[in-house]
């Protein structure tokens, strides 16, 4: 599971994610952490917190494949499915 599927995956169980200074707050209904999605959290905690913060993250798609994934702006969340892969783009 790289970061964007551990997203997703948190995404689909209603999980908030949130910066709180240097930590990661989660917000999450009861039950919904178990042991091997806290061990992913704790993998990629410095990736999660990057995105959260504005800074790009490399993931690895596929063995070879490394992206940099930055995280949307408000304009491209409106859009709803834009895909931005640079900084300097923007949804319309």
């Amino acid at each position: 599971m790289n970061t964007l599927d551990l997203l997703a995956e948190l995404k689909r169980l209603n999980v908030k994610l949130s910066l709180a200074g240097d930590k990661l707050r989660l917000e999450a209904p009861a039950g919904v952490l178990t042991p091997d999605m806290k061990e992913a959290l704790v993998k990629h905690k410095p990736a999660l917190m990057s995105l959260l913060s504005g800074q790009p993250v490399e993931v690895l798609f596929w063995p070879g494949v490394k992206l940099n994934v930055y995280r949307a702006r408000q304009t491209c969340l409106e859009a709803e499915g834009c895909l931005q892969w640079s900084r300097e783009a923007d949804c319309d």
